[in-house]
């Protein structure tokens, strides 16, 4: 069995094949490629790298005509359809579902459920987490790992700014290159928004990683940091920026409390090691993929062509779908900008 990884040639890496060995991952760019934000490498490419040395594998910027083909949705576009001996991965990561293909693989536990043969696969940790070892003596820096642009916007407001003075602490958003990096890190904010929205096509990794650095975690209801949490004191669930001033004011006042959810990120830890992710791929493709691509490889013509037009309602209808809801929501915030205005 072979697995091809396909990256399209706009964004292929064709830079780590002709300047070092790709079968390397932990040289130096490799790792840095590994911890930007471009999903092509994240996905595909370090989905390629983990997994090379279990089943043979081959990275290419053709679609090979027959076989398992692994891919992000960013790669192919909505309306392309798999060949006959095709049988499609499609990685999701925060991008939308594709209809054509076979299996779609969502980062969030939640969305995989929405769709027939969609499969929950958690995001690769970052490579190279730095984790803190010193002892913890207060709340005095405090970290964003994430693009700044998806931070809440009370947190880039003028009365945080002034909190955090008045309370003696920083707040710090690092660059991707160093989002690995934990050592100087109290505790971590990871908090999109304030509105309660799930965040159905977003992963756990800013929990996961937060818990591989040995730092406590402030959160929200985020429906993927809720799958990761069967315990209170996993992380901190905050529902509004005013509790979130408060509990870092008690976190602050009370360090007993604030080592008690730092071991429990610690303890954390231990089960989200390199092993557990790569074993649920591994699980992925020995339990689903393998019987899957097998029966796949026994249907007729007429069962592709039936395959293919049953996508094509389906796509139909989920377009349809969407148009609705827009123009629903749309017509919502009219009324309500006209009612209040």
């Amino acid at each position: 069995m072979i697995l091809y990884f396909y990256i399209d040639q706009d964004h292929f890496p064709y830079d780590y094949h002709k300047e070092l060995s790709i079968d390397d991952k932990q040289n130096s760019r490799v790792k840095a490629a590994l911890s930007s934000a471009d999903t092509w490498l994240l996905w595909p490419f370090r989905t390629y790298l983990e997994l090379k040395d279990y089943y043979c594998c081959h990275l290419v910027d053709e679609m090979p005509q027959e076989g398992i083909i692994l891919f992000f949705r960013g790669s192919i576009s909505m309306d392309q359809q798999p060949l006959e001996k095709q049988f499609w991965i499609c990685l999701v990561a925060d991008s939308t579902w594709h209809p054509f293909s076979q299996v779609n693989i969502f980062q969030n536990r939640e969305a995989a459920k929405t769709y027939k043969n969609g499969h929950f696969i958690r995001h690769w940790p970052s490579p190279g987490i730095l984790r803190r070892t010193t002892p913890l003596v207060g709340i005095k820096c405090l970290y964003y790992m994430g693009d700044i642009n998806n931070l809440t916007p009370e947190l880039k407001s003028e009365d945080w700014k002034n909190f955090l003075s008045d309370e003696g602490i920083r707040f710090i958003c690092p660059t991707v290159e160093s989002w690995s990096d934990y050592r100087d890190v109290d505790a971590v904010v990871a908090i999109r928004s304030f509105d309660g929205d799930p965040y159905l096509n977003k992963p756990a990794s800013k929990l996961i990683n937060a818990w591989a650095g040995n730092v406590i975690v402030i959160g929200t209801n985020e429906s993927a940091y809720l799958a990761e949490t069967n315990d209170p004191h996993d992380m901190i669930r905050v529902d509004s920026y005013t509790q979130l001033k408060l509990i870092l004011l008690q976190l602050r006042d009370d360090l007993e409390l604030a080592r008690m959810y730092q071991s429990r990120s610690t303890e954390k830890s231990v089960k989200y090691s390199l092993d557990f992710f790569r074993d649920n791929w591994i699980r992925l493709i020995e339990d689903n993929i393998i019987p899957m691509t097998s029966v796949w490889t026994r249907k007729s013509r007429l069962d592709y062509r039936l395959y293919i037009i049953g996508r094509l309602f389906k796509k139909r209808f989920f377009s349809l779908q969407n148009h609705f809801r827009s123009r629903i929501t749309n017509k919502i915030t009219m009324y309500l900008k006209s009612r209040y205005e």
